[in-house]
């Protein structure tokens, strides 16, 4: 068994609140000016990854044949990953990993 951990990799997925059944929706699709802020930068981030999709699935086939369990796109992103343990493991709420 493999994990795979990606960061920004422009797949459209910060878009994929479109697909979602009707039934399904968001109750509530009000968003504060924070939240805007932050769905946007997210988004940015995403769409201007660097590492594309074929190349994760490259990643994945890789780390899969060799046994690896953990399988990041972005190995900068591991002081984020370790600051969210952090905050699990002294039971805080997660900081912003985009402030780190």
């Amino acid at each position: 068994m493999s994990v795979l951990c990606p960061a920004y990799v422009p797949t459209g997925i910060s878009d994929s609140e479109r697909n979602r059944p009707a039934g399904l929706a968001n109750a509530n699709p009000q968003k504060s000016e924070a939240q805007r802020a932050a769905e946007a930068m997210m988004k940015k981030a995403v769409a201007s990854g660097k590492v594309s999709a074929e190349q994760v699935a490259g990643m994945v086939l890789e780390a899969v044949n060799r046994g690896r369990f953990w399988i990041l796109t972005h190995p900068r992103i591991k002081p984020a990953v370790k600051a969210l343990v952090d905050d699990l493991l002294e039971d805080r709420a997660p900081r912003n990993p985009l402030a780190l």
